[in-house]
């Protein structure tokens, strides 16, 4: 049975602060293993999160690009190639 964890507000924020420093570098893959080798639930969520979060900018500037308020994505690419 997971026991619950409570963690400050600022406390998370380093965390997700820390996450995309490394996503930025390219190097999730190992911050999640790190997290997975000390507890593999938590290590399975932040997995998820990441390929959400890489689905979601994906989606976003393909909508963008489908309603016309972007010609060029070039801004877009770039915010997903830095934290893809």
């Amino acid at each position: 049975m997971s026991k619950k964890v409570l963690i400050r507000e600022s406390d998370f924020m380093d965390l997700l602060k820390g996450f995309f420093k490394v996503k930025s570098k390219g190097k999730e893959a190992s911050f999640i293993q790190q997290i997975r080798k000390q507890n593999p639930e938590l290590g399975d969520v932040w997995s998820r999160w990441n390929d959400d979060m890489d689905r979601a900018l994906q989606t976003a500037k393909n909508n963008f690009i489908r309603m016309g308020k972007i010609e060029k994505a070039k801004e877009i690419d770039d915010l997903i190639k830095k934290y893809s």
